[in-house]
């Protein structure tokens, strides 16, 4: 029969860990996310079993090549040497133009591979919102796709709440647009500036103070919800916390991640997004009619 909805997610959250620590060769990946890379790029699998085969066929040739080429240099006659040469050229240049499609499509195979075992990771953590009439429901990101767009808002506790006040502020346009904001704190960042807040929270279209509830869940809404496991929430975050100081960011100014319907991350951003903006394209996007497969 099939598992337990617990046990599921205990198997997501169990390979968190062997997704960020192990290394690409020592990975493996499930039977749904490897249908999915196949499904997203098709032509790559059909490379990957005819170029091998094309290789081999140009090796073949180039053995014969450099074969004529010694009996050519060896003092044997009947072989023309500059077509003999051009030959050989052409194969050894096939097989390393070959070589590199081979590698390069087994670069992008593992980042791809990669990215949708990440989204499946996220696609079990949970998110608690809050409906019009203020009851709460605790749902998993999947819960999320072909309908609405989770934006999340990582960073440290002056940008969480930016993000609440964001969302607050846009509650009506938001909702209708069908966007979650869910904010996350990391931690061990080091304090925003006050004038690198107020930059912020003005760049996300936020006026004024704006009266968030106060208390543990008060703050939620249909468009802002809180991250169950926060722990899980910055495990999850810890590559992206990487990326972003690589670059030059600091990941306490806040990290947006737009989670499209898909369960794929399409875009990043810094800071806080601005509320306006947001709600308009992410009603221009929701509007499309979505019909990607589920792999569960």
């Amino acid at each position: 029969g099939a598992p337990a909805p617990g046990r599921a997610r205990g198997g997501r959250r169990g390979r968190v860990c062997a997704i960020s620590m192990q290394e690409q060769d020592t990975k493996e990946y499930t039977r749904n996310e490897r249908l999915r890379e196949e499904i997203e790029s098709p032509f790559r699998k059909a490379r990957q079993f005819l170029v091998p085969w094309l290789i081999a066929s140009a090796a073949l040739a180039a053995f014969i090549s450099g074969t004529r080429m010694l009996a050519i240099l060896s003092g044997v006659t009947g072989y023309d040497l500059q077509e003999t040469a051009l030959n050989l050229f052409v194969d050894v240049a096939a097989i390393g133009v070959m070589g590199f499609i081979v590698v390069r499509d087994k670069k992008a195979e593992g980042k791809s591979l990669e990215r949708i075992a990440r989204s499946g990771v996220l696609a079990a953590m949970r998110v608690e919102v809050a409906g019009e009439t203020g009851k709460s429901a605790m749902l998993p990101m999947k819960a999320f796709r072909r309908s609405q767009r989770v934006t999340i808002v990582a960073g440290g506790p002056e940008v969480v709440n930016a993000a609440k006040e964001m969302a607050t502020e846009g509650r009506e346009a938001l909702t209708d647009a069908g966007v979650v904001v869910v904010p996350v704190q990391l931690r061990g960042v080091s304090p925003v500036p006050g004038e690198k807040v107020e930059a912020i929270r003005s760049a996300a279209g936020i006026t004024g103070e704006v009266a968030v509830p106060e208390g543990d869940d008060a703050w939620m809404s249909p468009c802002l919800g809180k991250a169950v496991n926060p722990d899980e929430w910055t495990r999850w975050l810890k590559d992206e916390v990487e990326q972003a100081e690589a670059q030059g960011l600091d990941p306490a100014e806040g990290i947006v991640l737009n989670v499209e319907r898909s369960g794929f991350i399409k875009k990043r951003s810094v800071g806080v997004p601005n509320w306006k903006e947001h709600a308009a394209i992410s009603k221009k996007i929701n509007s499309v009619k979505y019909g990607m497969p589920s792999f569960g």
